[in-house]
């Protein structure tokens, strides 16, 4: 505020119409004193958070509360419901087994295992014949198999006497006729032997294919045996099943009635623990209650406090001043434009033709008038409401851009004014000759050199 209201470097400083509206609103803030209304607002956000969190705090214990005593009561009531249901299964479960209890007497049947044991004394003996059979059995194959290797081994002894040559090629001797008939008659008599063995062979496979029938009949007889020992074991396993059952159901029957009886207790053990949360539930709703008013105060605090409330009334009532102000000064500037503030400090710009424009819709001179015009009425408005006021302003290359000679006279005779009306020592700096023909004091020439800035006298 001090940078924008009493020293000020207008070609380096951000306009007000150009600044975001947090900024703006800081800044009005200040020149309007209404800095108390941010504290106030602050320490209602604090107070608030914190009833506020007071107040989910206890709704969520409230809820849990709650939620848990609708659970204990709907427990409570799905016990008793669950034991009337109970109650009349039982009832009926105690009537289902009495007549299957008649039903599994009446099949209930003696039988004796003394048939098994005559079956597996057969079953004994059968077994005590077939290894006879296997090794009579085994007898055979191993013949048949020396007589295949023999006839084997004849038939290659058929394929290696004699030969086609005249003579021998092993000992190298003439083959004669004698020689022949010997070599022809010895093949016939290999050939008989390999015939006699497969003779034998035959007669042999008769023996093994009767062995294989002997041993055939042992085991079928001795799986029909097993099968009908089987039955009777079903049947045995089946009567023990029946007695157990029975003896189940007996016991059944004694558990069932010791259940009815319980059944027919009202006391779920929950009646304490739904007493004790209505108590905590009714202790909660009061606490939450008063967090609510609380609340429901700050709600009211907080709206008369805001934007909307207190602060906008009073803006309301500096507004009709601060506006007049601002009309005067574009007035005296020769603008194009006015410019009004509502009590949100948005601006609304209608230009020469009554259309409302924005404030970058207008040239760099014509945004300048804007400025300067602002800028010499929030003067008077913190003359009027600040704490401290200054007998002097500052203004740093106030002629050196934008404005024109015409805008330089309008500017400097509005100074005059203050400096006449609030005795005001008002000081202009600039960096451009032809600005000290509007200078209406004293003019001060300094000069920079070697990094020092010095007074020195000035000549044309």
């Amino acid at each position: 505020m001090f940078q924008n209201c009493v020293i000020m470097t207008l070609n380096n400083t951000i306009p007000f119409m150009a600044k975001k509206k947090v900024e703006k609103r800081k800044f009005i803030e200040g020149i309007f004193n209404l800095g108390v209304f941010s504290e106030m607002i602050s320490n209602l956000r604090s107070d608030y958070n914190e009833t506020k969190k007071d107040f989910d705090i206890d709704s969520t214990i409230f809820t849990e509360t709650d939620n848990s005593l609708k659970s204990y009561k709907e427990q409570h009531n799905n016990i008793l419901k669950e034991r009337e249901d109970k109650l009349e299964r039982y009832k009926q479960r105690v009537e289902n087994n009495k007549k299957e209890l008649l039903e599994i007497k009446s099949q209930i049947t003696e039988v004796s295992n003394e048939i098994i044991e005559k079956n597996n004394k057969f079953i004994e003996a059968l077994n005590d014949k077939l290894p006879d059979q296997y090794e009579k059995r085994d007898l055979f194959l191993k013949k048949l198999t020396i007589l295949d290797i023999q006839n084997e081994q004849l038939e290659k002894n058929i394929s290696t006497i004699g030969t086609d040559k005249d003579t021998c090629p092993v000992c190298l001797h003439a083959i004669s006729n004698d020689d022949r008939d010997h070599i022809e008659n010895e093949k016939i008599k290999l050939k008989n032997t390999i015939k006699n063995n497969e003779e034998l062979k035959t007669k042999i496979n008769v023996g093994i294919n009767t062995v294989n029938t002997n041993i055939k009949k042992i085991k079928d007889i001795i799986y029909e045996l097993n099968e009908k020992n089987k039955t009777i074991v079903q049947q045995i396993n089946s009567q023990t099943l029946l007695k157990e059952k029975a003896k189940q159901l007996v016991e059944w029957q004694g558990q069932l009635k010791l259940d009815i009886k319980e059944l027919k207790s009202t006391d779920t053990g929950l009646d304490k623990v739904i007493e004790e949360y209505e108590a905590k539930l009714d202790k909660v709703k009061s606490t939450l209650d008063v967090t609510k008013k609380k609340i429901n105060m700050l709600d009211v605090v907080k709206y008369v406090v805001s934007e909307e409330g207190v602060k906008s009334y009073i803006v309301k009532k500096m507004l009709t001043l601060f506006n007049s102000r601002l009309a005067h000064y574009l007035k005296k500037m020769d603008s194009n434009c006015v410019c009004i503030f509502n009590e949100y400090f948005e601006e609304q710009i209608i230009n020469e033709k009554g259309k409302i424009c924005s404030y970058f819709n207008f040239s760099g001179a014509e945004r300048k008038n804007i400025d300067l015009a602002c800028l010499f009425a929030f003067m008077d408005i913190r003359r009027l409401q600040g704490d401290v006021t200054f007998n002097f302003s500052m203004y740093d290359e106030l002629f050196d851009s934008s404005l024109d000679e015409r805008g330089v006279e309008l500017v400097v005779s509005i100074l005059r004014d203050r400096v006449e009306q609030y005795n005001e020592c008002v000081m202009v700096i600039s960096h451009r000759k032809e600005s000290v023909k509007a200078a209406q004091g004293e003019v001060i020439y300094l000069e920079k050199s070697n990094g020092i800035t010095r007074r020195v006298m000035y000549s044309e």
